[in-house]
């Protein structure tokens, strides 16, 4: 497969890349406001919306998320903020994430959306990142099949439910429906206050609940391959500064093998990613319900263990510098392990494929 970007592929990637070094080092990412009023920038450049149900350019969508990780912003943009808006408009919601009802005071309503393939019952118990920097949030769950335990981990035959709520609660919802789990700085997870009302769940057609979910594990595997790419450019210039024993430690062959592996490592799930995203906007058109697209499990699995791994390395090149909160890997290595987990962790997808193969 040749996976050389278009045209219109390169420009997406510079521009976004053009934004980050822009925009980002002026925002404080331990600052809800300064996250917020980034994210409010980004997706007036219509990042968010590069899925709809109409076309789903998975790729691009990789692309964006890809190229935000490697500049080190935290912003939710793939698991949460491209598959808010596409569940949006699948279920009829506007443009602001409701049905009706006036827009935010600055004329935008941000979206993010809890994807995480569980029973209904148990999404106000998932966290997630960045449902803070919200107004609306745009739940997607699933219920197992009859018969079958609710930690199954084919897809096939789960019948999909969504629900919107007001992240500041609203008439009929107890607010606030947002409060914060974990506050690590940069990476925070946060979750619904309250369980979601029984009548604001929606049953979603099997198809687009499926496709939505497997795009997020397509968009989560770009994350960690950005987050991955960070770290290893950090380590190969972090390399080439300390001096130890008269000389550099990237001359010492030990550290140039940690890099090669971080590098195999990366280059591997990178193309994999983009081998899935190609495969899924395939795929879409005739999507049916339990249609297995393996290259999407390898993708995401893949991903979750070797780019992890990889940034794991990191520490071990670096050295005690890069363990402290104030240093960038500290941080990158806790967003990559939340990462991992969205959409189905390894094993979770693993044993989706095997599922897939048995019933052939």
């Amino acid at each position: 497969m040749d996976f050389a970007l278009n045209d219109d592929q390169e420009q997406l990637v510079r521009a976004v890349a053009r934004w980050v070094d822009r925009r980002w080092p002026a925002a404080d990412p331990s600052s809800v406001p300064g996250r917020r009023a980034a994210w409010a920038e980004l997706a007036a450049n219509g990042w968010t919306g590069l899925l709809t149900p109409s076309s789903l350019a998975v790729l691009d969508a990789a692309l964006v998320v890809e190229t935000l990780a490697h500049g080190r912003c935290s912003l939710p943009v793939g698991p949460g903020g491209m598959i808010a808006p596409l569940v949006a408009a699948i279920i009829g919601l506007d443009a602001d994430g409701r049905h009706n009802g006036p827009r935010a005071d600055d004329g935008t309503d941000q979206l993010l959306c809890v994807v995480d393939g569980r029973d209904p019952a148990a999404a106000a118990t998932t966290v997630a990142r960045g449902l803070e920097l919200a107004d609306r949030v745009v739940v997607l769950a699933a219920t197992a099949p009859p018969g079958t335990a609710a930690s199954g981990w084919s897809l096939a035959g789960r019948q999909w439910w969504t629900a919107e709520v007001a992240a500041a609660g609203d008439e009929g919802w107890p607010g606030p429906a947002i409060e914060v789990a974990q506050d690590e700085g940069r990476t925070m997870l946060c979750r619904l206050a309250a369980p979601v009302p029984a009548g604001a769940w929606h049953r979603l057609d099997p198809a687009p609940g499926e496709l939505a979910w497997l795009a997020g594990a397509v968009l989560g595997a770009a994350e960690l391959v950005g987050l991955a790419r960070a770290v290893l450019d950090s380590c190969v210039a972090y390399a080439g500064q300390r001096v130890q024993g008269g000389r550099p430690i990237g001359g010492h062959q030990a550290i140039q093998h940690r890099l090669a592996d971080m590098l195999g490592a990366v280059e591997r799930a990178r193309y994999l990613t983009y081998a899935a995203a190609v495969d899924l906007a395939e795929a879409a058109p005739g999507f049916h319900p339990g249609q297995v697209v393996p290259s999407v499990h390898r993708a995401k699995a893949l991903a979750a263990r070797d780019c992890v791994a990889a940034i794991r390395s990191g520490h071990q090149v670096m050295g005690a510098i890069a363990y402290s909160a104030e240093h960038e890997l500290h941080h990158l290595h806790k967003q990559a392990v939340v990462v991992a987990s969205e959409h189905g962790d390894a094993t979770r997808h693993w044993a989706a494929l095997e599922t897939a193969a048995a019933a052939r």
